[in-house]
């Protein structure tokens, strides 16, 4: 046989909350910038999360976006998550890892406190 070998990628950029096993949809956390350039990712991957939340501070130049995605197209969005990050690094957003990984352990430890849009 001959199996390629499994690439492996560091998700930096992106969250999981807990699945539930019944549950189709998961909810995802990534970081992006404030022209969202995920969705033009999405839509070629044609990926169709929904009920976003946004978290923004005008003194950031990341803000933080909480969706839903179907758990059968969970790889297509992990897939979505390393073209964002290389994107988002050729603009010339050199700390974007940095950051990423600061927020997304906020994240995981339950510090990051989403407030509705008004």
């Amino acid at each position: 046989m001959n199996e390629e070998p499994i690439e492996r990628v560091d998700i930096t950029n992106a969250a999981i909350r807990d699945p539930k096993w019944w549950n189709p949809w998961v909810q995802v956390f990534y970081i992006d910038v404030p022209n969202l350039l995920a969705f033009d990712i999405f839509t070629r991957y044609r990926l169709r999360p929904f009920g976003f939340k946004k978290l923004d501070n005008k003194e950031i130049p990341y803000i933080g976006v909480y969706c839903y995605i179907r758990k059968s197209r969970i790889v297509d969005f992990f897939h979505c998550m390393v073209e964002l990050r290389k994107l988002i690094l050729m603009c010339g957003h050199g700390d974007y890892d940095e950051f990423c990984r600061d927020v997304i352990d906020e994240e995981k430890t339950g510090e990051i406190e989403v407030v509705p849009d008004d």
